[in-house]
């Protein structure tokens, strides 16, 4: 499946980063991890469990919870400001 035929399944998806094109062969998880797959982020520890990886996380996509993701972007600019 194409990342930009997402939003076919779920109206609420939106591409924050990456190119509609590319392409998804399934999701995973952090045990498991594999090229052209991507995994569900619900909060801090799922992210720092997947950024603690030594497998080639690049090429992982992330799906990662609305409300989790607006509080990253929050913390984010506060550090910037």
């Amino acid at each position: 499946m194409k990342l930009g035929n997402m939003k076919n399944a779920d109206s609420s998806f939106q591409i924050i980063h990456g190119a509609q094109d590319k392409t998804i062969l399934g999701i995973t998880d952090n045990h498991q991890l594999s090229h052209q797959h991507f995994v569900f982020i619900k909060n801090k520890i799922f992210l720092q469990d997947w950024l603690s990886k030594e497998s080639n996380i690049g090429s992982t996509g992330l799906v990662i919870e609305k409300s989790y993701f607006e509080s990253l972007t929050a913390e984010l600019n506060y550090e910037i400001s």
